[in-house]
């Protein structure tokens, strides 16, 4: 029998000066903010450890302490690295510039489109969906809240089987008809298309269009969007399945839970019609560093840049614990959800010890993006590796208690 060992998807690793990018042209030095110059190495050393583990053909980390930034940092390549990959395949290093996809993570920027409506009053959260989508309430639906949508528990299924495919991704209105024919059960990918309809009927404009003017350009955000441009295929992280075989299980519980298996997912990732697509909770693509100032102007109160877009009380309302500890029926861990977000806690938080005011998102697989207020920190940990389970992922998780251990609470926050 051959040693388990040798199923293990691995990519090869190279010496961490050769695949090591950093934006040394932003990066602040801790000092002047007052942070133990300590913490730069030792944080970074936990990326390269990451990396070590051969799960992750590219890493992506930046650091935000006050709004300042104090890391943006790549390591590995973004294409031509995957595990068996001939040795001689061109190969294109990840940097600060490259482009890394959200995954379910793209579910916290989707959210926020809900929250800019409420606040103009053209939505209300508690409304049912059949308010906006008529033909929603269809098979018992009808029943079904906006704030089911954004707090895990609309029931909504994915479409499976042979409705599913690629090709399906460019026609929205179909995928709203099959979503409203379906029966409630379970929901990851389908809650986000419904948010998505509901931008579309209240201002007319698809929910990429709406993002980008109303948010994304006013605060700066250049890069942030669903999908890639054809213009920026080579700029972008292509993921690769890494890490030990899937148990049986697990398959089934990812395709039931997200309508694609784990093989699928990755492979569906790279090609040309899920880039080219709007799938509002799984395909929102960015630079590291964007992902993480995008937490830290939800974590200033939706101000960026000067630029004011949400009232503080709506950031708060957002990101208020709904219910209950509870498994998240996809990556089967004990989590607290608000409206579109993960959110930290004392004890069983992703985020580190002690992190009661936290919130962020996971994604598919080990790609978080979070932020502390009390710590006054925000972070985004990217990366191309899609591994289920491997000893990196408590190095990963290290890395997060880590910086919740280094930065202090304040005290009157």
């Amino acid at each position: 029998m051959r040693p388990f060992n040798r199923w293990v998807r691995k990519v090869k690793v190279y010496p961490f000066e050769q695949v090591t990018q950093i934006n040394f042209e932003e990066e602040i030095p801790p000092q002047i903010l007052g942070v133990s110059p300590e913490i730069i190495p030792n944080a970074w050393r936990r990326v390269q450890e990451l990396y070590q583990t051969g799960m992750y053909p590219a890493l992506g980390f930046t650091l935000r302490y006050k709004g300042h930034l104090l890391m943006d940092r790549t390591i590995g390549h973004a294409q031509g690295n995957a595990p068996y990959e001939p040795d001689e395949n061109p190969k294109i290093l990840a940097t600060p510039k490259t482009l890394f996809g959200l995954f379910s993570a793209s579910k916290a920027v989707t959210a926020m489109a809900v929250h800019l409506l409420i606040q103009r009053k053209q939505l209300n959260i508690d409304e049912r969906i059949a308010e906006y989508i008529p033909e929603f309430a269809q098979f018992g639906k009808g029943y079904i809240t906006i704030r089911h949508l954004l707090n895990h528990t609309a029931g909504i299924p994915n479409v499976e089987g042979e409705n599913l495919s690629l090709d399906l991704l460019s026609r929205w209105d179909e995928i709203i008809k099959m979503i409203c024919l379906l029966q409630p059960e379970t929901s990851a990918v389908n809650g986000g298309f419904i948010i998505g309809e509901i931008v579309k009927r209240i201002t007319g404009k698809d929910i990429q269009t709406f993002l980008r003017d109303e948010i994304f350009r006013p605060i700066g955000l250049e890069t942030f969007r669903y999908g890639v441009p054809e213009q920026n295929r080579d700029n972008f992280a292509q993921n690769a399945m890494t890490g030990y075989p899937v148990p049986t299980r697990f398959r089934k519980m990812f395709q039931k839970s997200l309508g694609f298996g784990l093989r699928e997912i990755t492979e569906f990732s790279n090609d040309p019609r899920y880039l080219s697509a709007l799938i509002p909770s799984a395909n929102v693509y960015c630079t590291s560093d964007e992902a993480c100032r995008f937490m830290q102007f939800l974590s200033n109160g939706g101000e960026l840049n000067g630029v004011q877009i949400f009232e503080p009380h709506i950031i708060r309302e957002a990101t208020k614990r709904q219910g209950p500890l509870q498994r998240d029926s996809t990556i089967q861990l004990p989590l607290r959800y608000g409206l579109g977000f993960m959110l930290g806690g004392d004890v069983t938080s992703i985020y580190g010890d002690r992190t009661p005011k936290a919130f962020g998102h996971l994604g598919f697989t080990n790609v978080v993006l979070y932020t502390d207020p009390e710590r006054q920190i925000s972070v985004s940990i990217m990366n191309s590796g899609k591994a289920l389970a491997h000893p990196g992922v408590f190095k990963w998780l290290g890395l997060m208690r880590y910086l919740a251990k280094v930065f202090p609470r304040i005290k009157d926050f």
